[in-house]
């Protein structure tokens, strides 16, 4: 029901919107905002976040090590491990030499297995899908960067021998006929490196983002893919944007819940809030630009995952903050 009467509210701002036509954006403009560069772009709205650290060199694949962590080397690549949670876990995040890349869609998605495999798995430990189940192979995900490179990936879960589990995410990262491996691993249900559905933390961005195998070639296809309608919900929150054609945006969300309001009494209690602005989007980069707000820049990935039935369906993240503090927001398309 609140997913439902949240939409339902939604109804008449979406009206003031469109997912088409030409009318003019938020804030003043004429038509849609455009930049050639991320550069540019953020230049115009500055980044809430971007990757930073030391830069790593692993063959002719550059790289930034996030702040903080501890770095090693792994035969022809690199592994980095985070400082401890207040639980004592940490994350491992390896990047291996560039390779070919494998031919075909599935072989891309078991090149990302066997990636895993040579890295993690020893004598008595398996690989499994998320859900434990017995094909790894399964929950796959692919995403494209407007920076010149995309991605396979598996989501994954390691048992080893002595019952410890971990949740386990390894990219395979097509720069042209070359291919990168990302593996992130971490203790079972962490979730700063490996989230659910193919979704990843600002660490693991924090690589991705900057991974440099020469000359990026920047395009508009994360632009073009993003119109029409986004939503996320943790159950009691929901939020809604939707990107227009004309290059206008809306975001609207709503929360609800119960509170005491004397002892003893608890009444349900609702808010909602809406916003509305220009966005624009180049390479990786996404773009707001709220009415009467301060523009912000965030880094921004458009992918698909496959869940049990073998479905594809779509989802957005880019990286925020909250009070100072980045992380990654994720959405899922309505359709």
């Amino acid at each position: 029901m609140f997913r439902r009467s949240f939409l339902l509210a939604l109804g008449l701002l979406m009206w003031t919107v469109g997912c088409g036509g030409s009318g003019p954006a938020g804030g003043g403009g004429g038509g849609p905002r455009t930049f050639e560069t991320p550069a540019a772009l953020l230049a115009a709205a500055a980044p809430v976040w971007e990757p930073s650290g030391a830069t790593e060199q692993v063959g002719s694949l550059t790289f930034k090590v996030p702040a903080g962590w501890q770095e090693g080397a792994n035969g022809g690549g690199a592994v980095m491990e985070s400082p401890p949670d207040k639980f004592g876990a940490t994350c491992i995040i390896a990047v291996e030499a560039p390779r070919p890349v494998a031919t075909g869609e599935e072989a891309r998605y078991a090149q990302a297995l066997e990636a895993a495999s040579a890295l993690l798995v020893e004598p008595g430990d398996r690989l499994t899908d998320d859900f434990e189940g017995p094909d790894p192979l399964s929950r796959a995900s692919r995403g494209a960067s407007g920076n010149g490179w995309d991605y396979r990936a598996l989501t994954m879960r390691l048992i080893q021998a002595d019952g410890s589990v971990y949740d386990v995410l390894s990219l395979v990262v097509r720069f042209g006929s070359q291919a990168v491996p990302v593996i992130a691993v971490e203790p079972m249900s962490t979730l700063r490196c490996v989230s659910y559905d193919g979704e990843f933390g600002v660490d693991v961005a924090n690589v991705l983002y900057s991974l440099d195998l020469g000359s990026p070639a920047y395009d508009h296809a994360l632009e073009s893919s993003l119109i029409g309608e986004w939503f996320s919900s943790d159950g009691s929150a929901g939020n809604l944007y939707v990107f227009g054609a004309n290059g206008h945006y809306i975001d609207a969300s709503a929360v609800g819940g119960v509170v005491e309001v004397t002892p003893g009494e608890w009444r349900d209690r609702y808010a909602s809030w809406a916003g509305t602005g220009d966005w624009a989007a180049v390479g990786d980069t996404l773009a707001f630009f709220p009415t009467g707000g301060q523009p912000t820049g965030h880094f921004a990935t458009r992918f698909e995952v496959r869940d049990s039935s073998g479905v594809w369906r779509e989802s957005l993240c880019w990286t925020d903050a909250y009070a100072g503090e980045p992380y990654m927001y994720c959405t899922r398309r309505q359709e």
